[in-house]
């Protein structure tokens, strides 16, 4: 009977079949709104007439299994799970082939893309052998980082080029404004200038003797601007001076010495800095990374002797002003006679050129894997490619290429590129809706926290997109790295709604808006799932695919058995947060405990733009729902069905505890017990506030090592378990320190040292125990201190407070009694009510003055006393 009344009352709106073919939405809300009771009347008597034809309608529509269809497909819109071969995918991309027919891809955000080699590879009249690797047919808008057979490298930025060489280099201030006292320098010199006082007095300078001498007979000489650096010239940086000798306070052998900033004599800072002996200038484009460099003696460089290129890389990309890039005078000059029509339109390729190398040596660099096949190495570089139709930013025109800037990747802005690029879906700017679009980048930008307490935006992507991959499939790339649909508004035009819980404004009611229902409860033994894993694109593991931390769906996963989860692909997504945040929105929808399919009245076409309905149905399902399916409408429009689960307002953040650890690091080798151990170590607890409230992390601070090629790891687990996470390390900082922590816990630590590339490594180091407080109280300023000077060194004692909140001491010395000048001598664990000492060695003669600070665990520093002085002899 409720049905029955439903359908009467409503048949005025139901059966207008001109209005709901043309709009449906118009028609459903022109048959609530007719006016008076004449209108109501006037349709009665039709809408009983019709009554029949239009019960039997719906119940051919609804009839035909469509709500177990939607019920047994929730979600399925994610999942994408095509019955047809895959096309190539962005880990594919990364390949260097050489096929006749290479795959083309079409790419946006940051990508990691190798390429098709084949176009060209010649040697020339030199003996070099050049080749071209194809990346994309896009333009790039961002410094690329490049890889060479896996092995990220380091390329020259600019040219350098060799000026006359200098008699004498001068490291230590010289006074220009009289003559300069030297039993070195002889006449007509040239002399380097490089630490001067002033650095706009740096330079390049000629030595003139003037016949007088100092009491004791020194000659004297008047030192004068150089021609090459003459005052007011300008000069580009990678000016090299060769230096046949060096002195006044300079222990350095003849070397090479390098301009590195661009300069106007006499008016800018010269900054002059020592390089390495390589055997030639530099260019642009030179990979000057050591393990694709060799030396003179026919072997890979190890720092003896001359470093010699192997290898330089060159970079052409279209841009809007010059379709066909910009090929280098390097290359056009090595092949004089290349034919004028050597174009290739509209893509970024990388041309590499192998360099001519002597027989010894030509085994040992020409060990590599490439697509050609001689031992060259396979490219790919990891960069922004593509200009994007933002329209947040103020002089950009969405329907005009030639105003688009560089993106960031953000998925909302990508889909609109996409939906406009000539080669995706290659529509036109009107079908969009551009302040929806605005909105939906506005909240993909949303700065979340991870598990380290830093932010992150809430959603970025990267897409290859191959040309055999249908447009509309590449286009749900992009928007499953936002857990976003497409909708439509009243005038048809599209736009994303992504995955983020807003309040739903939309309600369904059993007694008024649902003819039938199909409902599915499931209990625990009832579901083969126990969470998700969404396969992403790790820049921690040099962009290849990787599982992120399962999300364990809390109404089904049970700890005591082996779970079984469902594996997701998100090659767009490449932060692990934002993976297993999409684990959870793919989860909450796929393996909800509660599902329903709704047949509803036309009102249902509402829902197609919603992401989240009100629903009263009945005990079991009413609150707030998400739409897990796509909405079926009937073809006149009469009815719509789709499926809803139960939704949260944290369906797409993550709580404490839920983000879990990120693909474990590449696997230890082997163990070197020469190595030294880290010093100086001294664990703290660090308070760090975030989105959610205040949190805490554990922060080591270290000693510098004694080598610049070694690394120290860090590793934690909750006291008794063997469960290790991994510090996030900063050699550069001296620090390290973990994700976020439960307060309140004790946790073991460990640490050991490693070399840079992970060859060599000493065995972990005895536990320390520290039990994590986020503690903001200050301690008790120190009950003494004392400094005592003594023959290049200096001997520190303090006694601590006897109070609780009393870890450790920090040490700061200054040459003068501003405590901002100071700099940081070490930290030294402390008790409360406990005495300190600490030498420091390696001191220079003078007055320098000390602070010592108490700190608690969490690093929160007391009251410092000082400045205590002290005489060093």
């Amino acid at each position: 009977m409720r049905v029955m009344r439903f359908i009467l009352l409503t048949t005025s709106a139901i059966i207008t079949p001109t209005l709901a073919a043309a709009d449906p939405v118009s028609a459903f809300i022109a048959g609530f709104t007719s006016s008076g009771a004449a209108g109501v009347a006037a349709a009665t008597a039709s809408a009983i007439g019709g009554l029949t034809a239009v019960g039997y309608a719906l119940g051919a529509f609804l009839g035909q299994n469509i709500l177990g269809t939607l019920l047994l497909n929730v979600g399925i819109a994610y999942l994408l799970r095509p019955d047809q071969p895959e096309p190539p995918r962005i880990e594919q991309a990364q390949v260097n082939t050489r096929i006749a027919q290479a795959e083309r891809y079409q790419l946006g955000g940051r990508v990691k893309i190798g390429g098709a080699a084949g176009a060209f590879a010649e040697y020339d009249s030199g003996g070099n052998f050049w080749y071209v690797v194809i990346h994309g047919d896009a333009e790039l808008v961002g410094e690329p980082q490049y890889y060479l057979d896996g092995i990220p490298v380091q390329l020259q930025q600019y040219d350098q080029r060799i000026g006359d060489a200098v008699n004498r280099v001068f490291t230590a201030p010289v006074d220009l404004s009289g003559l300069v006292a030297s039993d070195e320098l002889v006449d007509e010199d040239r002399v380097l200038l490089t630490a001067q006082t002033d650095a706009r007095e740096n330079g390049t300078y000629d030595a003139e003797a003037t016949g007088g001498t100092t009491g004791s007979g020194t000659p004297l000489f008047s030192l004068s601007r150089a021609s090459d650096m003459a005052s007011g010239a300008s000069v580009a940086r990678g000016l090299l001076f060769e230096t046949v000798s060096v002195g006044f306070g300079s222990d350095l052998s003849p070397g090479r010495w390098e301009l590195t900033d661009d300069v106007v004599v006499g008016a800018d800072e010269a900054v002059f800095s020592f390089t390495e002996p390589w055997s030639d200038a530099l260019r642009k484009g030179s990979v000057i990374t050591d393990e694709f460099c060799w030396n003179n003696d026919a072997e890979i460089w190890d720092n003896n002797g001359e470093k010699r290129i192997a290898y330089d890389v060159y970079t052409v990309t279209p841009t809007a002003d010059q379709p066909y890039g910009d090929l280098p005078a390097r290359f056009t000059d090595a092949f004089p006679a290349l034919p004028e029509d050597f174009f290739l339109a509209g893509v970024c390729y990388s041309i590499v050129r192998c360099a001519s190398i002597r027989q010894p040596a030509l085994a040992r660099m020409r060990r590599f894997r490439g697509p050609i096949g001689i031992g060259e190495p396979a490219v790919q570089l990891v960069a922004n490619f593509s200009r994007v139709p933002d329209p947040r930013v103020e002089g950009v025109d969405v329907s005009d290429p030639a105003t688009w800037l560089p993106g960031d990747g953000n998925p909302a802005i990508l889909w609109a590129w996409w939906r406009l690029n000539r080669w995706g879906r290659a529509q036109d700017h009107t079908l969009i809706n551009w302040d929806m679009v605005a909105a939906a980048a506005d909240d993909c930008d949303d700065l979340l926290t991870d598990r380290n307490g830093d932010p992150v935006p809430r959603y970025r992507a990267g897409v290859a997109i191959p040309d055999t991959q249908t447009r509309q499939a590449a286009e749900q790339e992009i928007l499953k790295a936002m857990d976003a649909f497409v909708a439509y508004d009243d005038q048809g035009r599209a736009y994303p709604v992504i995955g983020k819980y807003v309040a739903p404004t939309l309600s369904f009611t059993a007694s008024r808006d649902i003819f039938t229902a199909a409902t599915q409860i499931m209990d625990d033994g009832d579901q083969p799932m126990d969470g998700v894993v969404v396969n992403y694109i790790s820049p921690d593991h040099s962009y290849t695919k990787q599982p992120c931390a399962p999300w364990k769906n809390p109404q089904f996963y049970d700890p005591a058995r082996e779970p079984n989860f469902l594996f997701v692909d998100v090659l767009a997504c490449q932060n692990h947060n934002q993976a297993v945040r999409l684990a959870k929105a793919c989860g909450g929808r796929q393996q909800a405990s509660q599902k329903a399919a709704l047949g509803t009245t036309v009102k249902g076409i509402l829902a197609q733009r919603e992401r989240a309905i009100n629903l009263t149905y009945d005990s079991q399902f009413t609150g707030v729902c998400e739409i897990a399916s796509p909405v079926r409408r009937q073809p006149d429009g009469m009815a719509c069905a789709f499926a809803v689960v139960p939704l949260a307002p944290d369906r797409w953040t993550l709580n404490a505890g839920e983000e879990g650890a990120p693909p474990a690091p590449t696997p230890e080798l082997e163990i070197d017990e020469g190595l030294p151990d880290a010093t100086g170590v001294v664990l703290t607890s660090q308070a760090i506030q975030t989105d959610t409230g205040q949190a805490v992390r554990m922060r080591a601070v270290f000693d510098a090592p004694a080598r610049d090629d070694l690394f120290f790891r860090f590793r934690y687990a909750p006291t008794g378990t063997f469960a290790h996470e991994y510090f996030t390390v900063d050699m550069d900082e001296l620090q390290a320190y973990s994700a976020l922590v439960a307060d309140g816990t004790t946790y073991d630590v460990q640490w050991k040292t490693v070399t840079s590339s992970g060859s060599k490594g000493t065995e972990w180091s005895d536990v320390e125990t520290i039990t994590v407080t986020a503690n903001a109280t200050p301690p008790a300023a120190l009950v003494s201190a004392s400094a005592t000077g003594g023959t290049g060194e200096a001997d520190l004692a303090w006694t601590a407070a006897n109070d609780g909140n009393m870890r450790a001491v920090e040490i700061r010395r200054g040459l003068t009694t501003t405590y901002a000048d100071a700099s940081l001598v070490g930290t030294v664990i402390t008790p409360a009510n406990a005495n300190g000492t600490l030498t420091e060695t390696g001191l220079a003669p003078g007055t320098v003055y000390y602070w010592l600070t108490p700190i608690n665990g969490s690093g929160i520093p007391g009251t410092a006393s000082g400045p205590i002085t002290t005489t060093i002899s």
